[in-house]
């Protein structure tokens, strides 16, 4: 834990999300990512208020998807 947090209670977030049938590994552009894998996506990047510019589906160079 950052050190700047000690003293501080955090509130866990809990969020249900519907899973995805396939594997990413295969997917080669974010547009063949599942829905609800992107959707997953969306939450982290509103909760964190960043955007996720990569994704690494996999060990393969080119398993590393950039983001729109």
């Amino acid at each position: 834990m950052p050190y700047d947090l000690c003293g501080i209670q955090p509130e866990p977030i809990y969020q249900d999300f519907g899973g995805w049938e396939r594997p990413t590994a295969g997917c080669t552009k974010p547009e063949e990512l599942p829905m609800q894998f992107v959707e997953f996506l969306r939450f982290i990047e509103a909760s964190l208020e960043t955007r996720v510019g990569f994704v690494s589906n996999g060990p393969g160079r080119e398993q590393l998807l950039e983001m729109n």
